[in-house]
């Protein structure tokens, strides 16, 4: 063989699982240049050392095979893109349980089938090389990592060796005279046999034209060698240099007979096949669906059967008898009984006949043909052949504009009674008479007449689109049965407010301990009270709560992150088996918010939590002279200094981890550092693109339904993941999305209420609805409005009408009072340094509560709001006619209103 000849690499992952690294390598093996066996790395070498012999003195292409951990990435690469190619031409909808189940459990089974030979994705990256360009880099890339690349395996490109595989599991001889070949040899994990000889004038021969029953010659591509501590299980026999091949080896293999028909089976249209028939011509599906398929025929095949079942029409009748076969074989085959292969038979007849199909059936019939049908000693498993499914339908799809297996509205209506099987093929039941007159319908009135437009012939391109945009306006007007179905009612009677009166207790700063019960034996924490938890009811799936303000800086996003983050910590005491928290509702905070600094989130939760003004932190070496900071130095007798100190010591414990008094404390051991890790999120938007277009053709990416599309579809990943990892299902976990402010994220539209009710609108449809959405919980903070902070004051705060004060406190879109439960917040001075009164109220809600205000005391140098007693509306006062005065007055018009006193009887809980 000449010793320069060049082996050109097959393409990466095409069917036949050969790799490819868009290179050439240039391999010559000969006996005399054959590694003597001292030179050969130990049965136990690590395979980056075996990887180097291969490079260094086989010059060989290397290529690293998968460890555990890269199928398992491989799967969710896979997954992502299965459902991806699901979500094509319905980017609002998600697949519904059970085809999201089988499309991981393809993707999942798919990549184990990978992990034979080189993992593609990781193989990508030696593109473009070849054995002498490969450097240390590229070898410590793939098999220098502690703990995937010590599991990887090495593959070589054969070049001018050529490889005999015989396997026992498909009826190979180890010991043969295939397997005794004279030459390097090697045990498989399968207890087959590798034998590797020289390639010159050898033919490949596998699948149907093997060499033998499970014996298979291979002359390009990759083999899997012994890795040393990566392989345990596959071994070198033998090290002796490789010979030329057997005469038999450059004959190759010769094809099966195929398997003939019973001559006293009753004949069938299907069993000649027509020549040069297009695919999916009527005659040809039908043969490929009787007969046995090899791997020169699967591709060929799964095209032809879906590109049928992807005509918007119904099936031949010679392709339904074939296919409801095939469906007889297989069901024989699982045991069913009677009721079973008749529910089954009827399901598959409507489909083939009307139909609407789609990818999901087509996949489902491929498969059904490859389990019964493929004869190949490599059969092809149930996940590739949906998969292989999946995408020919989506170019069919393309091709039909959408309408890819519409339902053929002339078609049959019904299906007729159905025998079980006695053998494994069944008689198909009968075809309905398509023939038959339609039953005559009374003639229209004359209006009628003149409003009815008959629908176009079928078999016409308009009859394609109308029988399109009929589908679609069936589904815009569902029944309200359907709308709200039974299990939906059944659902909202189970279910279970999340209470936010008493949430997660606040820690002592200078003790480090959680905050005991008061004198009434209650600790609210970072819950909002009994009075303001009982006014707005707690929180549901499904609920969208507004948060608005009398003026900017009032602390909306600091009232409203208490309560989530005491939610947050709750069910991190509850993952951590915290006493007192084992019915704690796991909820999911999700933060949509662009605060001016960065780790604004984390460092309010902490500095809240574990009580200290985070400018001891934010400050760097002036955090001393922050007036939070030196406020509680002068109230505890300290120093700024040493409150700094501590305030960074506690928040490095418990978002880091470490000991406290001898003792694992904070980190994964805390439900402050737990919740940091694992629980509460904030959106990265500088992963988005840069919006694209101008004017009218503008697409931002970041705002608008854009945003919020793809902000559902990362919460509902985000949610599987924390279901799976508590062991819990997906029902209960409840994301509580929070857009601060809202109307930062509602886009540049020439109209600033189309866009925010834009907004709105694929909040409650994408985050809310469970039909359409995820069933979460939104809460979104308003930006003030100009006639709020210039007519707004406080003595109208505690005075006004809630529909009033909403009116001005969300003025610009309806929409925000028409779609969610609207809560206000005005501040007042109280004369105490660092404390303010925070007065709330809940202007329009589903609860019916009382016209009361809600105050708190908010100290506003840590971000804690602690309740107090609500009160009743203040009187309006008659010479202001109800109208607050100007903004930039005294508040209340001059009046004082004085706190209620601490300590009494409103602070009791």
């Amino acid at each position: 063989m000449d010793a320069d000849r060049v082996i050109a690499k097959p393409p990466l992952g095409s069917l036949n699982g050969e790799p490819n690294t868009g290179a050439t390598v240039h391999l010559s093996v000969s006996s005399d240049s054959w590694p003597a066996p001292s030179e050969w790395p130990a049965a136990d070498a690590h395979p980056l050392d075996v990887a180097r012999f291969w490079r260094d003195r086989m010059h060989a292409m290397v290529l690293p095979t998968p460890s555990a951990e890269d199928t398992r990435d491989y799967a969710a690469h896979l997954h992502r893109e299965a459902i991806r190619d699901w979500k094509w031409g319905r980017p609002n909808e998600e697949p519904p349980p059970k085809i999201a189940e089988r499309l991981e459990s393809d993707s999942r089974e798919q990549a184990w089938d990978a992990a034979k030979g080189p993992i593609p994705l990781f193989a990508k990256s030696f593109a473009g090389k070849t054995a002498a360009t490969l450097n240390d880099k590229d070898l410590a890339r793939a098999w220098g990592d502690k703990q995937r690349g010590a599991h990887r395996g090495v593959c070589i490109i054969l070049g001018d060796l050529a490889q005999v595989d015989v396997d026992p599991r498909h009826g190979g001889d180890i010991s043969g005279e295939w397997a005794s070949i004279p030459g390097p040899r090697v045990t498989t994990p399968g207890g087959g046999v590798h034998v590797f000889t020289l390639g010159a004038g050898v033919k490949p021969s596998t699948g149907k034209h093997a060499l033998a029953p499970g014996v298979e010659v291979r002359t390009s591509g990759y083999a899997v060698v012994p890795s040393g501590s990566s392989s345990p299980n596959r071994q070198w026999t033998s090290v002796a240099a490789p010979q030329p091949a057997p005469s038999a080896l450059c004959r190759g293999g010769t094809p099966p007979a195929r398997k003939r028909r019973d001559p006293n089976a009753t004949p069938q249209p299907w069993d000649e096949a027509p020549t040069g028939a297009e695919d999916g011509a009527p005659g040809r599906v039908a043969y490929i669906l009787a007969n046995d398929a090899g791997i020169g025929e699967r591709n060929d095949g799964a095209k032809a059967i879906v590109g049928m079942l992807a005509r918007p029409m119904g099936l031949p009748d010679d392709a339904v008898r074939a296919a409801l076969d095939l469906l007889g074989e297989w069901g024989a085959g699982q045991d069913w009984n009677g009721p079973r292969a008749k529910e089954e038979a009827a399901r598959w007849h409507a489909a083939l006949t009307r139909g609407p199909r789609d990818a999901e059936f087509a996949a489902e019939v491929v498969a059904t043909w490859i389990a019964v049908r493929d004869v190949n000693p490599r059969r092809w498993s149930a996940a590739k052949a949906r998969t292989v499914a999946r995408s020919v339908w989506k170019t069919c799809d393309r091709r039909e504009e959408g309408n890819a297996g519409a339902e053929d509205m002339a078609g049959a209506g019904g299906v007729a009674d159905y025998t079980p099987p006695t053998r494994p093929a069944y008689t198909a039941p009968e075809q309905v008479d398509n023939t038959s007159p339609p039953a005559t319908t009374p003639a229209p009135s004359v209006d009628v007449a003149a409003a009815y437009v008959p629908l176009p012939p079928i078999g016409t391109e308009e009859a394609s689109e109308a029988a399109k945009e009929e589908r679609f306006l069936r589904s815009i007007l569902p029944t309200i049965g359907e709308a709200y179905p039974l299990e939906s009612m059944a659902r909202d009677m189970a279910k279970k407010p999340v209470r936010v009166d008493t949430l997660y207790p606040f820690m002592d700063f200078w003790r480090v301990e959680l905050e005991p019960a008061d004198d009434y034996g209650v600790s609210v924490g970072h819950g909002y009270g009994q009075w303001f938890a009982r006014a707005i009811g707690g929180l549901c799936e499904g609920d969208f709560k507004a948060l608005g303000a009398a003026g900017a800086k009032a602390g909306k996003t600091h009232f409203l992150g208490q309560g989530i983050e005491g939610l947050a910590l709750c069910t991190a005491a509850r993952v951590l088996g915290i006493p007192g928290y084992s019915d704690a509702p796991i909820i999911m905070p999700v933060w949509v918010s662009e605060m001016p600094k960065e780790g604004e989130v984390l460092l309010r939760m902490v500095s809240r939590h574990l009580g200290f003004d985070m400018h001891a932190i934010t400050d760097g070496q002036a955090a001393g002279e922050a007036p939070g900071v030196m406020h509680m130095a002068n109230a505890n007798q300290q120093t700024s200094g040493v409150v700094v100190q501590h305030a960074r010591r506690l928040a490095n414990l418990f978002v880091g981890g470490g000991t406290l008094d001898g003792r694992p404390a904070g980190g994964e051991h805390d439900p402050l550092g737990w919740a940091i890790r694992h629980l509460v999120r904030e959106i990265d938007l500088s992963k988005f693109p840069n919006p694209k277009g101008t004017g009218r053709n503008r697409i931002d990416f970041r705002s608008g339904p854009n945003l919020i599309g793809k902000l559902a579809d990362a919460v509902a990943l985000y949610r599987r993941d924390l279901a799976r990892l508590l062991g819990v299902s997906e029902d209960e976990v409840l994301p509580v999305v929070l857009l601060d402010p809202g109307q930062r994220f509602a886009g540049d539209d020439e109209s600033s209420k189309a866009a925010l009710d834009a907004l709105l609108g694929a909040v409650v449809a994408r985050i809310c609805r469970r039909r359409s959405g995820l069933g979460a919980v939104a809460i979104m903070t308003s930006d003030t409005t100009k006639a709020a902070a210039r007519d707004l004051d406080l003595e109208r705060f505690l005075s006004e009408s809630g529909q009033r004060l909403a009116a001005d406190i969300f003025a610009g879109s309806q929409a925000i009072m028409h779609n969610a439960d609207v809560i206000a917040v005005c501040g007042e001075d109280c004369g105490v340094p660092f404390q303010r009164t925070q007065w709330v109220r809940v202007l329009q809600g589903r609860t019916g509560a009382p016209a009361e205000v809600y105050p708190f005391r908010w100290e506003t140098h840590i971000g804690r709001f602690r309740p107090r007693k609500s009160e009743p509306l203040r009187a309006i006062d008659p010479e202001r006619g109800g109208r607050g005065g100007r903004g930039d007055g005294p508040r209340g018009g001059g009046r004082t209103w004085a706190p209620a006193p601490p300590g009494g009887i409103g602070d009791r809980q």
